[in-house]
């Protein structure tokens, strides 16, 4: 594996897909791609695959998929996202489950998570070793 690996979140790729997406976006993602740093998991997989509107199209994003790094959520990792949980409410912050998890799986693999949603963005204010970018 690349030493730093970007993990991508679902808000990215769908507007990656999107044939109206954001061309600054697709451009740092295309660009990430051919340097083979991009990182997905299987949370951002399903939600993205769950788009797929035929199964010519869910085909085609899973062959996509399974070019990217792969991280695996291990028994650490899933304890390490209920702490951050804790945490952010403790902190008065309510994230969604799922948004929690992929940060604790960029945290936990020291990944950059590139995202287009506001929840990771509050979420760093409370995590500062949360390497985030939010692309537009």
């Amino acid at each position: 594996m690349p030493a730093s690996l970007i993990l991508v979140d679902s808000s990215v790729w769908i507007d990656y897909y999107h044939p109206r997406g954001a061309s600054k976006l697709k451009h740092f993602v295309k660009t990430a791609l051919q340097q083979g740093t991009v990182a997905t998991m299987g949370l951002i997989a399903v939600e993205v695959l769950q788009g797929a509107s035929v199964p010519l199209v869910f085909a085609n994003l899973q062959e996509d998929f399974l070019g990217l790094h792969w991280l695996e959520l291990t028994q650490s990792t899933w304890l390490e996202a209920a702490q951050l949980a804790v945490r952010l409410r403790q902190s008065g912050l309510s994230i969604p489950t799922t948004d929690v998890i992929i940060a604790a799986t960029a945290l936990h693999y020291e990944c950059r998570l590139w995202h287009h949603d506001r929840d990771f963005a509050l979420l760093a204010r409370q995590i500062p070793t949360l390497h985030e970018t939010t692309l537009t």
